[in-house]
């Protein structure tokens, strides 16, 4: 073990000094080469990418992983209850590994964006919320160009640069789109659209030329209302010329405290394989969505609402999945999980037990009071809804690359046969429900939420930097050790997988690969009889709460 940590801090030594060293362009999603209009293609590859930051930190990412599956492997196979000397071995390594992985995910806490904040996706995210009012899900593009043209600031270099219409997601020059912005100016109070117009220049000015291109040809705004009315509400008490360091790392704290909510609800090892698991994550990286404005909202409150459920607050934990799927939509599928539960559950016992009908409270009363809130908010009522399903339609119609799961699998499998393709996704969905619901007779009603998220691969296909969920699934491992090993060895697959395809398209059709068979081995494991484990002494204190009281 003493090895072990030696490795551990080597890595941490290697990777803190890497961040240092060097500050560059890192291959953000949404920066793309300027003919591209596919917001999610990777950057073309090139002879030098391995000598890139990003790449560099994977190769310290998957060390930490392999470390970290070492340790596990070892934690959890050690025979007896552990004497105080092993349990405080233990607890250090473990707390070792947690840390050198969320640092690791941060680049070891350097502002590694060479321009800040001012990255393509907080641009979205940050003035996409804040002036959702005058913007809505398709003004920001046209408004701030006019907003820089107004004061002679240069837009795309060129009246003929190419820029989305996000009406019809076509393209149009630069002077077209100017010209559809002409009455942004009437849509804001004249002390909105200079602020608007401040905060524009801010992003504008730290981008150069091949990113201000490549910003205009991205596809807008797309979070839900509900995200609108969380990021919107904070971004207008904050001004991104005098707060954009505060407002980059905000995930950082709320996520810290996700994962020291687990700590508390399941113990030490439950909490460092998550951290684990989503700290050295190369599909959601630092470069896709790190230091991102309020980008991890959705996975924070999952978690919150499978801890509130592992606590026995039922109405809380509706509440909280309730929010998540508000907030990205495809969480709602830990709530799907707990519903197939309680509905087996009704079915054995002919009635509805009264945590369920605690959890339908907490969910609805939120459903309902967001709902509204979001739509008083954003200024435009209760249409704000369709306007965001006509945004959501026309975003999902474009070609994405890098979307991951069983439809992305079964159309690279077949790309020449709709009707092979789908018969394939049709045959495994039905085996996959099947073997779900079998799940559901042997496991509590936390670990039929938590693992819900196995279903979002095998039902839809979300971009790779939302697989984040997987380390939700980690929850789950608290009393199932093998599913913990499932978990680590598909972290350290898709490793592999990112650095021999890196900047590769190809790269997430093996994802997809490995995705779907890490769910069907995980919902196969889950369905078997939960055997008697030999646990630490704070993870027995932990596994002991009651799981469910009204």
């Amino acid at each position: 073990m003493r090895l072990i940590c030696a490795l551990l801090t080597l890595l941490v030594i290697l990777g803190a000094g890497l961040a240092m060293a060097e500050s560059v362009d890192l291959p953000l999603p949404s920066v793309q080469a300027e003919n591209s209009f596919n917001e999610f293609d990777p950057p073309s590859t090139n002879k030098n990418a391995r000598n890139l930051v990003d790449y560099q930190m994977n190769v310290i990412r998957a060390g930490i992983v392999i470390l970290g599956l070492v340790i596990f492997l070892w934690v959890w196979s050690a025979p007896g209850r552990p004497s105080s000397g092993a349990r405080k071995m233990q607890t250090t390594i473990l707390l070792l590994l947690a840390m050198a992985s969320f640092a690791s995910y941060y680049q070891f806490f350097q502002y590694s964006h060479v321009r800040g904040f001012a990255t393509s996706d907080n641009f979205h995210y940050y003035l996409g919320s804040k002036y959702f009012p005058e913007l809505g899900y398709f003004g920001i593009y046209e408004c701030s160009l006019y907003a820089l043209t107004e004061r002679g600031l240069s837009t795309t270099g060129s009246a003929e640069t190419p820029v989305r219409n996000l009406r019809t997601m076509e393209p149009l020059t630069t002077s077209e789109v100017v010209t559809l912005g002409t009455d942004c100016p009437s849509r804001f109070s004249h002390e909105r659209w200079q602020a608007f117009g401040d905060e524009v220049q801010y992003f504008s000015h730290k981008w150069p030329l091949h990113i201000r291109k490549a910003t205009w040809l991205d596809h807008g705004y797309h979070p839900p209302p509900a995200w609108t009315l969380v990021g919107g509400a904070l971004g207008q008490k904050l001004n991104v010329n005098h707060s954009h360091n505060w407002l980059a790392r905000i995930d950082r704290i709320l996520i810290l405290f996700t994962l020291l909510g687990i700590l508390w609800a399941f113990g030490l090892k439950t909490a460092c394989l998550v951290a684990l698991i989503w700290g050295t994550g190369t599909l959601w990286r630092y470069t896709w969505v790190g230091d991102a404005f309020l980008r991890h909202l959705w996975w924070i409150s999952a978690i919150w609402g499978v801890i509130a459920l592992r606590r026995g607050r039922n109405t809380l934990a509706g509440s909280a999945l309730t929010l998540s799927a508000l907030f990205r939509i495809f969480p709602g599928a830990l709530g799907l999980g707990y519903l197939l539960h309680a509905t087996r559950e009704g079915f054995q016992k002919k009635n509805i037990p009264p945590r369920s009908i605690l959890f339908m409270t907490g969910a609805m009363a939120t459903l309902l009071i967001v709902t509204l809130g979001a739509a008083w908010f954003s200024g435009h009522g209760f249409s704000v809804y369709q306007e965001f399903a006509m945004k959501l339609s026309r975003f999902t119609d474009a070609p994405i690359s890098n979307d991951i799961g069983l439809s992305t699998l079964a159309e690279w499998l077949f790309p020449s046969s709709e009707t092979l393709s789908n018969l394939t996704q049709g045959v495994l969905i039905g085996l996959f429900i099947a073997l779900f619901w079998r799940a559901m007779a042997r496991i509590a009603d936390w670990e039929a939420a938590a693992a819900g998220v196995l279903l979002i691969p095998i039902l839809v296909s979300p971009a790779n930097y939302y697989f984040s969920f997987f380390a939700i699934a980690a929850l789950v491992a608290t009393q199932r050790p093998r599913m913990g090993v499932i978990l680590i060895v598909t972290a350290v697959l898709w490793n592999i997988n990112g650095l021999l395809l890196y900047q590769q398209y190809s790269e997430f059709n093996w994802a997809s690969v490995i995705s779907v068979i890490s769910c069907f081995a995980l919902i196969l494991e889950l369905g078997q009889p939960l055997k008697a484990l030999k646990k630490s002494e704070s993870d027995t204190e932990a596994t002991a709460m009651t799981q469910a009281r009204p």
